[in-house]
């Protein structure tokens, strides 16, 4: 394991309510790799250990690696709608009488959601990791963040879309926390710990999972 610097461009941004963590995206390609093809995920009330190469800090509660990091150039307010298409259904038939578009499965929307910018769109991770294998992972993540199947936090497609090298730490804390500063989901007890947001978060993924405990979340 050695220290890393991970970057790659979201060129027309991204949307995130949450830390992107290193460790999701790595082991969201695991999850998926192990599943096979033919067989769609089910629901469990058991969560699966899936590996990652990435180091876990000495206390075993988390992985060694940051959340997403990048300068802001602002964000901007998007619209996710849907409209139930009447005229295709008029196709299926006499024998439809009522089409409901308040509820149910055919029920329309639409609802703001903010698309954050960074700066040359540049994103970037730390970690203490495995190069080759992190490598081999990331070259199958092409979109960041929230309503991605939207094509929200598409990566750009020229060159290479990740670059994974060895970088030198900055010193105590790397690559979790700098300056006091939390730069991923850390326990409340973290020696040095100064600047973070106090909420309810699990420590691993998977992130969206609701948890009881509350963690310091990075800025």
């Amino acid at each position: 394991m050695i220290p890393l610097r991970i970057t790659t461009r979201a060129p027309v941004g991204f949307v995130a309510g949450h830390p992107v963590h290193l460790d999701a995206l790595l082991m969201s390609v695991v999850a998926r790799r192990a599943r096979p093809a033919h067989h769609a995920p089910q629901a469990s009330a058991e969560l699966v250990p899936l590996d990652v190469p990435l180091a876990r800090s000495e206390c075993g509660r988390y992985y060694l690696a940051s959340a997403m990091m990048y300068e802001s150039d602002g964000s901007e307010t998007i619209h996710v709608s849907r409209r139930f298409p009447v005229r295709t259904a008029f196709r299926l038939g006499p024998e439809i009488k009522r089409i409901d578009e308040k509820s149910g499965p055919h029920r329309a929307f639409r609802f703001p959601i903010e698309r954050r910018h960074a700066r040359g769109g540049l994103l970037a991770w730390y970690c203490l990791g495995e190069r080759e294998a992190i490598v081999d992972l990331l070259s199958e993540v092409t979109h960041i963040g929230r309503k991605r199947h939207r094509g929200e936090g598409m990566l750009t497609l020229r060159g290479e879309r990740w670059t994974v090298e060895p970088c030198e730490p900055w010193g105590e804390g790397f690559p979790v926390m700098r300056e006091g500063e939390a730069l991923r989901n850390l326990p409340l007890d973290t020696p040095g710990l100064e600047r973070f947001r106090h909420l309810q978060a699990p420590l691993e993924p998977p992130y969206w999972l609701p948890c009881d405990e509350f963690a310091a979340v990075p800025l």
